[in-house]
């Protein structure tokens, strides 16, 4: 599954023969995927289906703060 990092695993995506799937490395809020097929960190999508933009780009700015706090507090901690 491709994955894009930055300091450490952000979002990943796999396509499958009946649907294709967003993996944001992390539980989803179940709230912002209301009306999608969700798992704990899994939304899956039909093929024809496309999520709005400002979802997935909402999505991946929360994954790269989460990344950039555990990040900074790695470094307070040493």
């Amino acid at each position: 599954m491709p994955v894009y990092k930055q300091r450490g695993m952000l979002v990943g995506f796999a396509a499958h023969k009946t649907h294709w799937s967003l993996h944001p490395m992390r539980a989803l809020l179940l709230g912002e995927f209301a009306g999608f097929d969700t798992a704990k960190g899994t939304v899956r999508f039909r093929l024809d289906e496309i999520p709005d933009p400002a979802l997935v780009i909402a999505l991946v700015e929360r994954r790269i703060a989460e990344n950039e706090a555990a990040a900074e507090e790695k470094k307070r901690q040493r």
